[in-house]
């Protein structure tokens, strides 16, 4: 009877449904939370980086302390442990030299005074030297993670610096393609440049940026980062790179008379060394806008095409006189363009493109305008004649970098000097 209760107990439980586990009332994660957790990971891994490399960056700096303070731990427990080791010596020393009534002696050597400190001496120094041992071994395992922290974040360093794969072409046309990163400046492009096209490296030689679209091109100067120059470019820009020969490079310091106006007569070939240098101290001295003003045909945005105006160089910036206004009322100068940001190319075939009145002309632009749409937001200037250009232009990049021109000539020439011997 019992027997049957027991089985039509079993039948309702097994008719009930299926048995469930004592674990089932805890909460399983489910996997939309698991998918929802690896999309906010997918978003987040800027943020996530970042908080590696602070992470990364504090165990170093953990590690460095733990490094030097295991090392100050060392040199502190050293003379604690020759303290001990004598002390122990002496002890044993003391109860071997007792009366042999209080000291139950045996005829083995093993009990021996003598043998007895030496073993002990030889335990103590075994048990200092294993725990220099250990020490020394968790130093070097500290040195050594520490060491792969500072590799991570070196190549972590490396990983993140721009790099960009150049073309750059040759007068002839031909071309060198090279690697470079944004730690390099266009002076140093320029010299891997000359080596590769074997060269000998002369200061006239200079990186050209020409931007067919709007019929301009410029020299990188020599502290100029290339990639930086670089990256302004659009994707479907038909801007090209040439490494070719510039009188501007060197005509600021072979020819500083220029700068001193259109009447003088005096030439590069007839001025001595010993003046000319006393002139280019003379003009990078102070505050470098040199006394530059006279008439610039302007380009205006309406049909009438150029204006000719009084334009005068600043310190803050370049500056016209309206064309209603005597050339005496300095008060009433107009700001066309300022050198914070700006930068200053050459004029290429203007006359055709833009009707300009010569084929002397420079702009004034932001370095980022690349299209032909943005020629509103560009200054077109034109002069009389190609010396006129040139002292503007030389006048242009004095104010806006200083002595830097300077300090790149030099060292330009110091490192021509240094190949060619």
């Amino acid at each position: 009877m019992d027997i049957q209760l027991v089985l039509g107990g079993l039948d309702k439980i097994s008719s009930s449904g299926p048995l469930r586990p004592l674990s089932s009332d805890l909460n399983v994660p489910r996997i939309d939370s698991y998918r929802f957790s690896m999309a906010n990971l997918e978003d987040t891994q800027d943020v996530d980086l970042d908080a590696i490399l602070g992470e990364l960056c504090a165990l170093e700096s953990q590690y460095d302390e733990a490094i030097t303070g295991a090392a100050a731990a060392k040199i502190a427990n050293e003379p604690t442990q020759i303290i001990n080791s004598q002390q122990h010596r002496r002890t044993m020393s003391d109860t071997s030299s007792t009366p042999s009534g209080s000291v139950v002696r045996t005829e083995s050597p093993d009990n021996d005074s003598a043998f007895s400190d030496s073993v002990s001496l030889l335990s103590s120094e075994s048990s200092a030297s294993s725990g220099r041992t250990d020490r020394t071994s968790q130093v070097d395992g500290s040195s050594g993670k520490a060491e792969k922290i500072r590799l991570a974040l070196q190549k972590m360093k490396e990983a993140s610096v721009k790099k960009l794969f150049i073309k750059v072409f040759s007068i002839d046309g031909s071309a060198k393609s090279l690697m470079v990163d944004e730690t390099m400046t266009c002076g140093y492009v320029t010299r891997l440049l000359a080596d590769k096209n074997h060269r000998p490296m002369e200061p006239k030689w200079a990186l050209l940026e020409h931007l067919p679209d709007l019929h301009m091109e410029r020299v990188y100067e020599d502290h100029e980062a290339l990639v930086d120059n670089l990256m302004v470019w659009t994707r479907d820009s038909k801007n090209k790179l040439l490494f070719v020969e510039r009188p501007e490079r060197t005509m600021l310091f072979e020819q500083p008379e220029i700068l001193s106006g259109p009447n003088n007569t005096t030439r590069g070939d007839n001025i001595d060394e010993y003046s000319r240098n006393n002139l280019i101290e003379e003009i990078f001295s102070g505050s470098c806008v040199p006394s530059m003003e006279g008439p610039l045909y302007v380009k205006t945005d309406s049909k009438k095409g150029w204006k000719r105006h009084h334009c005068v160089l600043r310190a803050s910036g370049l500056y016209y006189m309206p064309k209603d206004k005597t050339k005496t009322s300095y008060k009433d100068l107009v700001c066309l363009a300022t050198f914070d940001v700006n930068q200053v190319y050459f004029g290429v075939g203007w006359k055709k493109k833009y009707k300009s009145p010569t084929e002397h002309c420079f702009a004034i632009k932001h370095p980022c305008l690349q299209q032909p749409k943005c020629t509103k937001y560009i200054k077109f200037l034109c002069a009389d004649d190609n010396q006129t250009v040139h002292r503007w232009v030389l006048s242009i990049r004095l104010v806006k970098y200083g002595r830097q021109l300077l300090n790149n000539y030099r060292t330009l020439v110091e490192e021509c000097q240094m190949l060619a011997e």
